[in-house]
This record gives C-alpha cells, structure tokens and sequence, in this order.
C-alpha cells in the first residue's frame, strides 16, 4: 500500500495518524517540518480525538527513493546528528 501511495502522490509524504479509522497523507513539500506536523497531530489528538480512537501521535514519512517509512521525527533527528 506504502508504494501505491507514493506512486499517486508522486512524492515523498507523510503519513499523520488521525484515529483508528483514519490516516491523512500529506506530500512532503518542504512546506512543514516533522517537528511541526508532530506537535500538531498531538495537539488534536489531545483535544479532539476520544481516548478509545486515539491511534498514536507519531508521523510517519515515506521516502520514495529508499522505499521506506520510518517515524519521522527520528529520520530528522539522525540527519541533524549527520551534520
């Protein structure tokens, strides 16, 4: 499902949990950080999602050249300690 997304979406994206029964994809866009989208999936969560449909605060992104999806704000993290 990850590479039928990614071949839609034609690019890298992220994948925002939104309860247990339903995901948003966002293209990665440059327009958002993962810190960003991360702070505000908790925020809704906290605030608008019951506790029994809470699926998890944790962006994930999909990279279309390695064809792999990690938790975002790690795969950050590891680039910043790179530099």
């Amino acid at each position: 499902m990850k590479e039928k997304i990614g071949e839609i979406v034609g690019k890298d994206y992220f994948v925002l949990p939104s309860s247990i029964h339903e995901v948003l994809i966002m293209p990665d866009n440059g327009q958002m950080t993962p810190m960003e989208l991360a702070k505000m999936v908790k925020e809704i969560n906290d605030n608008e999602v019951s506790p029994q449909d809470l699926l998890c605060s944790r962006v994930l992104r999909f990279r279309a050249d390695t064809q792999e999806l990690s938790v975002a704000a790690d795969a950050e993290r590891r680039r910043e300690m790179e530099r």
